[in-house]
């Protein structure tokens, strides 16, 4: 029974939150930051993002100390694509000052692969893991719009694309979106955040990575040029004399307004807004555009008004392709879409469609026969008009891969390789047999240039997904991998303690030689070569849970397959932290999401008696949020206050600082994870 020690009313963690900035000054002023580790083997204190795409490219910033002399960075022993050293500024662990920015490699979907870092005086033994999330499409933007808006920000962007689902981030240059909206799969609204002027790429985050900057993606910040970002009603009468209001930025000083070139009265309201009376005009889609002397506003589908005596309209389908089998979304916009009563392709129903607004409906496609069709909406009485500018195709020709260039690579991949065929846009994965790409590029409809992932020896089937489908099996798609690499077969037993010790025989090939044996990215404690089609390992200690076996010569490493797999099994014991007076820094590897407060006083589930109870001396838990560029904090006996903490669960390969009364040091044990 453990003895519980309450020394702080709870409302005292009501103020310290309220004065939390105020009191990390304070206390920093008064013991001093945490020294830097002295000079040695690196260690690794966090690492940001923590997951990311099976295909590799994340960019994974990792910090710690004594990366100055750093020779190598590996991602469960396989070399990082490229990495950087970067040393200015103070990081998130109070350390030397230096980090590195490091691309993950491609690993196994689902797999925790242990992050080092080597020096001249070592690898890091520090545990800290990246996970390789399970393999999903990379996102990809197609079009923002408007493309353009003032260095203050607050421009509502509609950014257009696929892969969206999931979406963690949606980044302007480097900055994070003040606030954003997946409307679907295909469709973002995110609010543009200050910025200085120029131009940036606006890139969308899912747990499958980040999409890639293009032109589509462009977003200008402008100081001084004006900028249409809507116009109320976007449609009026071919006679004109209709009021219509312009919303943007920098419109105070307005001298013309012009709809397809024509000059309308108008009447400023303020720098966002202005009101013009629209001109007569044919019927048709115009851009309209704002001049000041500083210049004049660009065109984009926000700036785009429509001349017509219809009550609805359908002036973009996006995609204006898909499927003969359906299922699809299609985003449709237009106006006059409130109370839809209908949305059809063709002549027949949408499966089911979604009003966001007067101007946008997202709809799933009905599956019919190959051929275009028109997407027509019906509200209040009234159906859209059959237009070039609302048809939608249904194709049943998807990816067509009609050669490779080379066609055979080394087992240890990072082959690059050139796909030639048909039907290419919009490709959001290629896959070497059941192996995702380590990376590709769409070169246009008919090229895509990918980088071959390491597997065993043996032909495997190129393939190429898009929303039409994947690439059928075919000869002139065949990829044969060659070479002496070392590739692992079976493994003998295949589980295993996680306290380590278990004798496991690594049967494969290419065994002569072996320079190392990793499970799950740890070293094995020993290992003996056999043969080169066997060698016995001896495990290490380990979490709980699958890994792979690598073995590694100097022709590579050899590949993570289900052959190769060893579970580690039963609870990983405890683990000890010296905390020390003033503050001390930790990387949390215990339980994974434990509360806060049942890890300080010693109460994790399931309770185990070695634990102990240190929440009569921890004062106070800071943590760096990365993301918002801010420090939380949690404090003792205030974890039932709302708004006392900022935080409330330890997550694991994350650094914290934790702050001890009274002199000295005490030993806090915890459950490991």
């Amino acid at each position: 029974m453990k003895t519980l020690v309450r020394t702080r009313h709870p409302s005292a963690g009501i103020r310290w939150t309220l004065y939390a900035g105020v009191l990390l000054a304070a206390v920093l002023a008064m013991t001093g930051a945490p020294a830097a580790h002295a000079a040695g083997e690196p260690t690794i204190c966090t690492i940001s993002p923590a997951s990311g795409s099976a295909a590799g490219g994340t960019a994974v910033k990792i910090e710690g100390n004594n990366f100055a002399s750093a020779t190598s960075v590996t991602f469960g022993g396989v070399p990082a694509t490229s990495w950087t050293l970067h040393g200015s500024g103070w990081d998130t662990c109070g350390s030397d000052g230096t980090y590195i920015v490091a691309v993950a490699p491609a690993g196994t979907p689902g797999s925790s692969v242990l992050v080092r870092v080597t020096n001249v005086s070592g690898p890091s033994t520090s545990q800290v893991y990246f996970t390789y999330n399970a393999t999903a499409a990379v996102p990809v933007v197609t079009d923002v719009s408007p493309d353009s808006g003032p260095t203050a920000g607050g421009t509502t962007v509609s950014i257009s694309g696929a892969g969206f689902t999931g979406t963690t981030a949606v980044m302007f240059g480097g900055i994070a979106s003040s606030s954003w909206t997946v409307v679907s799969d295909s469709l973002i609204t995110a609010v543009s955040p200050a910025n200085v002027p120029g131009t940036v790429n606006v890139r969308v985050t899912t747990g499958a990575g980040t999409s890639a900057a293009n032109v589509a993606s462009e977003f200008t910040y402008s100081a001084t040029l004006p900028g249409v970002t809507g116009l109320s009603p976007a449609f009026g009468p071919p006679a004109g004399g209709n009021a219509v209001i312009i919303t943007g930025f920098n419109l105070t000083s307005a001298t013309v307004v012009r709809f397809d070139g024509i000059a309308a009265s108008f009447v400023v309201s303020s720098s966002t807004s202005l009101t013009a009376i629209a001109p007569a005009h044919a019927a048709g889609s115009v851009a309209v555009q704002v001049q000041t002397p500083s210049g004049i506003s660009s065109i984009s589908s926000a700036s785009t008004y429509i001349y017509t005596s219809d009550a609805v309209v359908v002036t973009t389908v996006d995609p204006d392709t898909g499927p003969i089998a359906g299922g699809n979304d299609v985003t449709i916009y237009g106006y006059g879409f409130t109370g839809a009563t209908a949305v059809k392709f063709g002549a027949l129903s949408a499966i089911s469609y979604t009003i966001l607004n007067d101007t946008t409906i997202v709809a799933y496609a009905p599956a019919q026969s190959a051929g275009s069709v028109y997407v027509r909406v019906t509200a209040g009485g009234f159906t859209s008009a059959a237009t070039t500018a609302s048809t939608y195709t249904y194709t049943g020709i998807g990816p067509v891969i009609s050669s490779i260039v080379p066609f055979s690579g080394p087992v240890t991949g990072g082959t690059s390789v050139t796909i030639y065929g048909a039907g290419f846009t919009g490709a959001y994965a290629v896959a070497f047999g059941s192996y995702a790409a380590t990376s590709f590029t769409v070169i246009d409809s008919g090229t895509i240039i990918a980088v071959a992932p390491a597997q065993p020896a043996g032909a495997v089937y190129i393939r190429v997904t898009t929303l039409l489908g994947t690439s059928a099996l075919n000869a002139a798609s065949l990829f044969t991998y060659t070479g002496s690499g070392p590739v692992v077969t079976s493994v003998s037993p295949a589980s295993g303690t996680v306290t380590g010790g278990t004798v496991v025989t690594i049967t494969g090939t290419g065994f002569t030689g072996a320079t190392s044996v990793s499970f799950g990215g740890t070293a094995a404690s020993s290992y003996t070569v056999i043969s080169a089609n066997s060698i016995t390992a001896i495990a290490p200690a380990h979490s709980a849970g699958a890994v792979y076996i690598v073995v590694t010569t100097g022709a590579g490493g050899s590949p993570q397959v289900a052959a190769s797999q060893f579970t580690f099994t039963g609870t990983a014991g405890t683990v000890s932290y010296t905390l020390t007076f003033r503050w001390t820094l930790l990387t949390w590897v215990g339980i994974d999401g434990i509360s806060v407060d049942a890890a300080v006083k010693g109460l994790e589930s399931p309770d185990v008696a070695a634990t102990n109870d240190v929440s009569g001396r921890v004062t106070a838990i800071f943590l760096w949020d990365s993301v918002n560029q801010k420090w939380q904090a949690w404090f003792p006996n205030a974890s039932n206050i709302p708004g006392a903490n900022d935080f409330s669960t330890f997550r694991q390969g994350r650094a914290y600082f934790i702050a001890i009364n009274g002199s000295g040091s005490t030993t806090w044990v915890v459950i490991a994870g």
